[in-house]
Parts: structure tokens; sequence; C-alpha cells
């Protein structure tokens, strides 16, 4: 939850009726969840050996492949494999700082995107360093090649890794599972939209605060709004969706406060 003033935090809250209930409050992680964590870790470090891959590829197709002219004396591999290593680590280091893995898992294009970015900040923030580091001459061709190489390298793991994430949610394993706050137009609306998602990752187990009827048949009443921290603990919700209008946005502030608590 954003810790902003009171003012921002309406603001904020006023924009739900355009964002179906993207005001979240996370609560607790399932045993589920936290089985997820350990394989999310393991899968990310693949990120490391992939880039790795990546830059080694390109040394290959520029000096061995036939394809580019090499007009002097090839430079062993060797040379390259411990810029390579560092390379490598350091690319990782910026995709984490920019928070490539602190996102949901799943791909987009949007994410595609977000990893060609943090790549070629990753690129130009070597560059500088390499003004200051002159003891060995790089192929510029290979750096090229390395970070076109990298980024398709990336996306195709990424890819992979986010088949892998919607497998094991679709066995339960990292599913999110979640209370809806609310029962009119934008709580319907919430729930069409989850459903036209198709995503596995998040869960409604059901509502509460029934007023308008307009999940009746839904989704099970989980009983009154009242009851909703006894219904998180309860039920071992992971979050709460809060699908209240703007009008109730100081109603929305209690709620979003006494779970907080």
């Amino acid at each position: 939850m954003s810790t902003g003033g009171p003012n921002e935090r309406l603001q904020t809250l006023h924009r739900l009726e355009l964002e179906w209930a993207r005001q979240t409050v996370p609560r607790r992680r399932t045993i589920s969840s936290s089985r997820l964590n350990p394989i999310k870790l393991l899968l990310d470090l693949g990120d490391i050996p992939v880039i790795f891959a990546s830059l080694v590829l390109a040394y290959h197709v520029r000096f061995h492949s036939g394809v580019f002219p090499v007009e002097s004396l090839i430079p062993p591999v060797q040379t390259y494999l411990k810029t390579f290593a560092l390379v490598s680590l350091f690319w990782f280091g910026v995709l984490l700082a920019t928070d490539t893995y602190g996102r949901e898992p799943g791909f987009s294009m949007e994410h595609a995107f977000h990893i060609l970015r943090s790549i070629f900040l990753g690129a130009g923030l070597g560059m500088m360093a390499a003004f200051l580091y002159r003891g060995f001459s790089y192929s510029r061709l290979t750096i090229a090649l390395g970070l076109a190489l990298a980024t398709v390298c990336l996306w195709a793991w990424h890819f992979v890794k986010a088949l892998v994430f919607r497998r094991l949610q679709t066995k339960g394993v990292g599913v999110v599972r979640a209370v809806l706050v609310g029962d009119g137009k934008l709580a319907r609306e919430c729930v069409e939209q989850l459903r036209k998602s198709e995503a596995p990752g998040l869960v409604l187990v059901g509502f509460c605060g029934r007023r308008d009827g307009m999940l009746d048949g839904e989704l099970p009443d989980l009983g009154p709004l009242e009851k909703l921290r006894d219904v998180v603990r309860d039920q071992q919700l992971d979050r709460v969706l809060i699908a209240l209008p703007s009008s109730d946005s100081e109603r929305t502030l209690e709620i979003v406060r006494e779970l907080e608590e």
C-alpha cells in the first residue's frame, strides 16, 4: 500500500472505477505461494547462464561462422570468457535493479520491452566503464551481436518461465487466493475482467459486503464487511480486492487501515 498523504491515497482510490479494483491489499503468503519462491528464484537466476551463453554464441558467430570477414588474427575465446562472465552478472544486476523479477510471473509485450530497455541500459553503463579500462580492445561487432542475442534469448527464456509458472499455478502452486470487497457494478466488472484474462494465478474465493446483489450466484457470500478480518484469517487469504465506488472512498480507507494493522 502507498504510504502517501490522505489526498494522494484518495486520488488513487478515485481511479478504482476506471481500473476495476486495482487497489489491492496483500495479506499473507500461503504454503502454495511460498513453494513457488525457491522455484522462481532458481528460474530467475537462470538469466545469468542465458546471457553468458548468448555472449559466447555472439563470439562464435562473429569469428567462426564465416558470415563476417576476419581481417586479423582471431582472438582466443579465453580472452573473452572472463569479461562475458562479468557482463552476465552485471546485466543480471541491472535487471534486478529495474524490478524485472518483482513483477507478477508472466510474459507480455510490456515485459519484453522492459527486458530490452534494461539490457540496453546495462550495455550503456558497460560501455561507459569500458572507457575507464582500455587493457584490451574487444570486437564492437561481437558486443553488438551479444546485445542482440542476449535480448532475444532472454525473451525466449522468460517466455518459457511464464509457461512454467502457469503450469505450476494450474496445479495450485503459487496461486493467490483473494476476497472481493463489494458487490456493485465495479465488483461485477472486476469478476468479468478476471474471467476474461483466464489467469490462473488469482482465485476469488468469494466476496464480502453484500449490498447491491450484483454478485449473487457469481461468487460465494462470505459475510458482511465487519467480518472481513475474520474471513481473511479463517480462509487464509493472500489478498483483498477492494471494489467499492469512489463515493465510498472513506470506507475504503477504513478497510485498508484495518487490514494493515
